[in-house]
């Protein structure tokens, strides 16, 4: 889907002119910064006026003026412009001024300096956005840039959010100001701040205001969310507009009610072609049953494809389309979703959500084009099944962190309304390793590992592992599983429509163990490391630590002692239950077979580590990490 804001920015180097100042003199200069906004900063907004003005419910113009000093090289990605701009916006009045440390101008460029380049590439089949490109090499850190730009807007379905600070920035002085005609509706939220606008009102224009003042960079944190840490203030129209098509997002209902206009007259399957449907799913049963076989018959038979012309950002193609071209996008395999269950008499919705792993929630109280995606969603007697229509081996009813734990818009032709899709649980994501190790007394060995994945684990197998050349599945090995490299490998990989992926590895190591010593040979506890993270030293933590999804991993190594051999020593078993996780390991020696067999388990309940618990589950985790590092000792008898 196509969102109709203003992203990013951009710059890059040409000649200097004569040096005409927009700001006061002495933000030009990096020695008037103040020590207490360089603290954890990478960059310092030093003054920035920006503002949008509406015009009418289809235009509106954003202006942008902003002076932001680079205190060094780790601020690079601010000297990367890019302006992202389609048949709805067009940008000008762009110019770009480099300043060296001391305030002089060393070059500056405009419009014309920047490559324009079709944003086609990827899954994208065909688009009208392009972008205009720019980099540029400062004379040396710090330098200050300085950019303005204007972009006109003709069709509207948000306005843009005011960001005022980025990552490792602090702010000194930046105001945002929104003007419309009296009769227009702005509505807006503050979100990880606490500022109101001052409020104007002249010659029938409303203004909004906001400023703030002496923002202090924030630390970055690794595990943390942008969206949940720094400050934005939302806005979006009540009325709207575009390609002639009008629309009103004073509520999720309404905004609901615009999308169904967009796509309700596109169910246009032939008689024939519905006909030939229903006698598809004739020896079907039940509901459930059709559902599935409708699903597996369209992931088989259409691939996705990204689409985005003109308001085909938002509106789906035509059913038949999708069903003559064997392609189509999230809406549009969505819609065609949709088409099939249609013709055998069985409901459902789409369903706006917000895609991306931990990507922010639809808020309830404040109704905003947050939407990226599109999902289907079948309501059944007992339960909700969800349907992802761009994956060709999803299973039906089963979302991943994809879509997972979100507010998704389900469109109705009346009374839209939000609902959470599944809540992303332990059970789940799981993976399950069994490995058989036949030990020579020279430590090489023979290995058959069989690996069983589900949800996201199922995933990772099938996109990371099953489908990739050679060499990077060994990388997959190596730095997923956490393997010793093997001298050979081979793998059998079993369907990928099940809902367990599972693969049967074989392989062999002229020296297994980690090291030895005289007799003895010290091995790892199991194959493959079952945890490899561990949480960095940030005890106090200001912002929540978000994991990819909960999981359950288990694992199983029996380890085939050679002739002659005996365990001097077992590691420890340990058993370590917290609010953050569970984590067991056990070790047993069976005497008669001259086996060592090993077993452990972890279970992550939780998605997101509050700031709260970080410290127990920093101490759990390393917890972990130090019984993993615990070694197997065996030693020749005698």
């Amino acid at each position: 889907m196509k969102k109709n804001l203003v992203l990013a920015l951009m710059l890059v180097p040409v000649m200097a002119l004569s040096q005409k100042l927009t700001f006061p003199a002495d933000l030009y200069k990096a020695s008037t910064i103040p020590d207490s906004m360089k603290t954890n900063a990478n960059s310092v907004v030093r003054i920035e006026e920006s503002s949008l003005e509406i015009k009418s419910p289809a235009k509106a113009t954003l202006s942008i003026k902003k002076l932001i000093t680079l205190l060094n090289s780790q601020a690079a990605e601010e000297l990367t412009f890019v302006y992202y701009y389609d048949d709805f916006r067009t940008i000008n009045e762009v110019e770009i001024k480099v300043y060296d440390e001391s305030g002089t101008l060393d070059r500056k460029y405009s419009k014309k300096d920047m490559r324009d380049i079709s944003a086609n590439g990827g899954s994208t089949l065909v688009s009208d956005n392009r972008y205009l490109y720019l980099e540029i090499a400062t004379p040396g850190y710090p330098a200050t840039i300085e950019v303005s730009y204007k972009i006109s807007s003709n069709g509207l379905m948000d306005y843009n959010d005011w960001e005022p600070q980025g990552y490792e920035q602090s702010v000194q002085n930046s105001k945002f100001t929104v003007s419309l005609p009296e009769a227009q509706v702005l509505r807006h939220k503050t979100t990880n701040i606490r500022i109101k606008p001052s409020e104007t009102s002249v010659n029938g224009l409303k203004n909004y205001t906001w400023t703030v003042a002496g923002l202090k960079a924030l630390k970055v944190e690794k595990g943390s969310q942008y969206w949940a840490s720094y400050p934005r203030i939302n806005m979006s129209p009540a009325d709207f507009e575009i390609d002639n098509v009008k629309g009103n997002l004073s509520s999720w209902e309404e905004f609901g009610r615009f999308y169904y206009q967009l796509s309700s007259k596109q169910f246009d399957l032939s008689a024939v072609r519905q006909q030939e449907i229903r006698e598809m799913t004739a020896g079907l049963k039940t509901e459930r049953e059709k559902i599935e076989f409708l699903y597996r018959y369209m992931q088989q038979n259409m691939r996705y494809v990204s689409i985005q012309l003109g308001i085909g950002g938002w509106k789906p193609f035509a059913a038949s389309f999708v069903d003559d071209k064997k392609y189509g996008d999230c809406k549009a395999l969505t819609h065609y979703m949709q088409s099939l269950l249609q013709a055998v008499n069985i409901t459902s919705y789409p369903a706006l959500i917000n895609a991306g792993e931990n990507a922010e929630k639809a808020d309830l109280m404040f109704s905003n084009n947050i939407f990226n995606h599109v999902i289907l969603m079948v309501p059944q007697p007992k339960d909700t099944v969800w349907l992802e229509c761009t994956s060709n081996t999803a299973l039906p009813g089963k979302l991943g962190t994809f879509t997972e734990n979100r507010n998704a818009l389900i469109i109705q032709s009346e009374g839209s309304y939000l609902q959470s899709t599944p809540f992303s649980s332990a059970s789940a994501n799981t993976l399950e390793m069994i490995s058989d190790v036949q030990l020579t007394e020279t430590g090489a060995a023979k290995v058959k590992l069989n690996l069983n994945g589900k949800g996201e684990y199922r995933d990772d197998m099938i996109y990371s592992f099953a489908r990739q050349k050679s060499e990077d599945q060994k990388l997959w090995l190596v730095n997923s599983l956490g393997l010793k490299q093997a001298d050979t490998w081979s793998t059998q990989h079993m369907s990928e429509m099940d809902e367990v992926k599972r693969a049967i590895i074989d392989l062999e190591y002229s020296k297994l163990y980690e090291f030895s010593a005289g007799s003895k040979q010290f091995y790892r506890p199991r194959l493959q490391k079952l945890w490899q993270l561990s949480l960095p030293e940030d005890l106090e933590r200001k912002t929540d630590y978000y994991l990819n999804c909960p999981v359950i991993k288990t694992d199983k190594t029996v380890f085939h002692l050679p002739e002659g051999f005996e365990p001097e020593s077992l590691p420890l078993s340990v058993e370590k239950i917290t609010a953050a996780g569970m984590y067991k390991s056990n070790f047993v020696y069976n005497e008669e077979e001259n086996t060592v067999t090993s077993t452990a388990s972890i279970n992550i309940p939780n998605q997101k580590i509050s700031v709260k618990l970080y410290p127990a589950a920093k101490a759990f985790f390393d917890e972990v990490i130090k019984a993993e590092s615990r070694r197997l000792i065996i030693r020749k008898k005698g």
